[in-house]
C-alpha cells in the first residue's frame, strides 16, 4: 500500500503538467472552480448539475449566480462554467459576472447594478485576472503598464493611440493572443 502511494504522490506532478489550461481548449468543461487554480487548469472540482440564474440587481451586484440542482450548498467559489460561458466571482458584492474574455489573462467589465449609495460607490469598471487569480482594476494606466511587462512593442503602440480606454480590452486580447504564441 506504500509504494502505490508513493507511485500516485510521484505521478501527481506529471499528470498536473498535462492538464490543458483553460485558455489552450475550445472546450470548458462544465463545473463550479473552487479555485483560480482549478479555473485556469479547466479543472472544476464541483461537476454536480447546477443552474445558472440571473439575479435581480435591484439591491446591487453582479449579475449571475448558480443553484444546485440537488439543493446542496459548496461554499466559497471562485467561478463556475455552464459549457458555454465562464463566471467569475464579481467585485466588493454578491454575485459572478460573465467573462468577456478567457485567456491566460482574463478579463470583464463589472458594471455596478442596482441603486442607491452601493451603486453609486462601486462604478462599473474593467477587471482584469492576473496569473496568480488576483482581481486588477484595468485602468487605462495599469493596462499600460501590465502590456509593457510582457509585449513593450504591443504597450508602445498602445500608448500612442488617441482614445486608449475604447481600445483596453482589444489590447488584452492582442497580448493574450500574442502569449498563446510563445
Amino acid at each position: 500500500m506504500k509504494k502505490l502511494i508513493s507511485l500516485w504522490i510521484a505521478l501527481l506532478p506529471i499528470g498536473l503538467m498535462a492538464q490543458t489550461k483553460i485558455y489552450e481548449t475550445k472546450e470548458w468543461k462544465k463545473g463550479i472552480y473552487k479555485t483560480y487554480e482549478e479555473f485556469i487548469n479547466n479543472a472544476p472540482s464541483i461537476t454536480a448539475e447546477f443552474i445558472v440564474e440571473e439575479k435581480s440587481t435591484i439591491r446591487g451586484g453582479s449579475p449571475f449566480g448558480f443553484e444546485m440542482k440537488d439543493g446542496s450548498k459548496v461554499g466559497k467559489v471562485f467561478g463556475f462554467c455552464d459549457g458555454k460561458n465562464v463566471y467569475l466571482k464579481g467585485l466588493r458584492m454578491g454575485g459572478y459576472c460573465k467573462a468577456d474574455y478567457v485567456g491566460r489573462y482574463s478579463f470583464f467589465n463589472y458594471e455596478t447594478h442596482g441603486v442607491g449609495l452601493s451603486a453609486m460607490a462601486v462604478p462599473g469598471h474593467l477587471v482584469i485576472v492576473d496569473d496568480e487569480g488576483k482581481y486588477r482594476d484595468g485602468t487605462v494606466n495599469f493596462v499600460s503598464k501590465f502590456i509593457r511587462k510582457m509585449n513593450p512593442a504591443l504597450a508602445d503602440e498602445f500608448d500612442k493611440l488617441d482614445d486608449k480606454k475604447l481600445k483596453r480590452e482589444e489590447y488584452l486580447i492582442k497580448l493574450n493572443e500574442a502569449l498563446k504564441k510563445n
